[in-house]
């Protein structure tokens, strides 16, 4: 897709059609105007000059705060068209269905996920009926989805029946019910009502393993979720030390947090629990699925170990990117020329 033909449908047409566009545009022009100065035809035309060369969109000018930036920073970032251009050129799209079926993933690699998990696609109600036995308490999401999309905690007796509860289930298509994850009690402490995991991105250059960049994503408020579109929370981990080397930040421009503005617990040097394991699991499993370069894993750390949430073929461009405030562009560029891909 071209520059024009990108900037023409994701910017002009989706700006007249999707509400949430102009909501965005509303919500942050005032934040714009006062970084920056500027207001009207001037913040457009800087939106419109920002992020045409570089395949961007009107959510990336505000998402990684543009209007903060010079020319030459707004070029090192991959953008949500250079997002798309990369894992076309790697080929990760026909995985696609691998990954963003979550049940289809769980079946073919159940040893990664350390918990039982059930799929009222194909579950029969005794097996339902016998999952709710072992599981009073469980965790319910769509079998596609994403940021933390419909996912949510349950409490078996909480309904008249199994009966009830399944059906209800089915109907508001939340498929997937599964064995609640026990999180590690230093994890916990940051905000108890979500899981707190890991984003691990593993990849394979010509047949060399490694991992590229490990970030912790901790939830803020109500809800079960810890991704930043669910209004949660991220940092930069240190690869060789584990450590936390970032204040948190959100999708909010402005938003730095050192300790966790709930519960006051300190992010900014935490060492994530049994790190290394984290990093020696995220490579055997990245093994098993030599065929995919670039796999953006979560991982929740338990009282002995991890377990993998999901894993993702094409892994969100916004969280590598928003705490270290620098794009990461070049290498992607890098990837794709070590591969003797065109860029």
């Amino acid at each position: 897709m071209s520059k024009v033909t990108f900037f023409i449908h994701y910017n002009v047409i989706n700006y007249i059609r999707y509400n949430s566009i102009r909501q965005t545009v509303l919500n942050n022009k005032e934040i714009a105007y006062r970084v920056c100065g500027l207001k009207g035809l001037k913040l457009w035309r800087h939106i419109c000059k920002s992020i045409y060369s570089i395949k961007g969109t009107v959510e990336d000018y505000f998402l990684f705060n543009f209007f903060d930036k010079t020319d030459e920073e707004i070029k090192q970032y991959t953008t949500y068209g250079r997002y798309i251009d990369f894992f076309k050129k790697l080929g990760s799209d026909r995985y696609a269905e691998l990954f963003s079926d979550k049940a289809l993933f769980y079946k073919n690699y159940k040893h990664m996920l350390n918990r039982e998990i059930i799929d009222l696609r194909h579950a029969s109600f005794n097996e339902f009926n016998n999952f709710c036995k072992n599981n009073k308490t469980m965790v319910v999401k769509p079998a596609h989805g994403s940021s933390g999309y419909k996912i949510s905690k349950i409490c078996v007796d909480d309904y008249q029946s199994t009966k009830v509860l399944m059906d209800e289930l089915i109907d508001k298509k939340c498929y997937i019910c599964e064995q609640l994850i026990i999180q590690h009690e230093d994890m916990a402490k940051f905000h108890d009502k979500s899981i707190n995991t890991l984003r691990v991105i593993t990849t394979n250059i010509n047949g060399k393993y490694s991992i590229w960049g490990v970030y912790i994503r901790i939830g803020k408020g109500d809800g079960i979720a810890d991704n930043l579109g669910s209004g949660g929370l991220t940092a930069t981990v240190d690869i060789n030390t584990g450590k936390i080397i970032t204040p948190a930040v959100t999708k909010v421009y402005g938003e730095k947090y050192e300790k966790h503005p709930i519960s006051g617990v300190k992010i900014l040097g935490f060492k994530i629990p049994h790190f290394d394991m984290v990093k020696e699991k995220c490579i055997q499993y990245a093994k098993e699925i030599p065929d995919v370069p670039f796999i953006g894993w979560d991982i929740a750390i338990t009282p002995d170990g991890i377990c993998v949430v999901e894993a993702n073929a094409t892994p969100l461009y916004d969280i590598t990117q928003l705490s270290l405030n620098k794009g990461n562009f070049p290498y992607h560029q890098n990837i794709l020329q070590s591969l003797g891909k065109a860029i």
